[in-house]
């Protein structure tokens, strides 16, 4: 298992399955069934919550399929218009819907004692430095 910070510009998340869609192959080659996600908003470095990759999908945007996205984290892609829209502003001109785009399936962990964002190695220590 490993560990990967994961930005998010919108942070509303589930209580059980996530997704959240990328443009390109990255992610796809970077995760595994199993992974830790730190999830953090962009250029920050404070895990607001943890998460662990359930599955994982490589498509076209125009062939996502419209019931996956009821597991979207983002409630304002939960329609393909909506997330194109957001993908729109997310990747401006290096969008559209021949692009390749990678499917994160996730559930959030809780974790006791987690009031707080918390600073958190990418290797999932708590002492934020290593």
């Amino acid at each position: 298992m490993k560990a990967h910070y994961m930005e998010f510009i919108n942070t509303v998340f589930h209580d059980k399955e996530n997704l959240t869609i990328r443009l390109g192959e990255k992610w796809f080659w970077k995760v595994k069934i199993g992974d830790l996600l730190l999830l953090v908003k962009p250029g920050d470095d404070v895990i607001l919550t943890l998460g662990i990759v359930t599955w994982f999908a490589m498509v076209p945007f125009k062939d996502i399929s419209p019931n996956f996205l009821s597991y979207e984290h983002d409630p304002s892609c939960h329609t393909l218009d909506g997330l194109r829209e957001v993908m729109k502003k997310a990747y401006g001109d290096k969008f559209n819907d021949e692009e390749i785009c990678t499917l994160v399936f996730f559930k959030t962990i809780p974790v006791v004692g987690m009031d707080e964002p918390q600073s958190i190695c990418s290797c999932g220590c708590p002492s934020g430095h290593c």
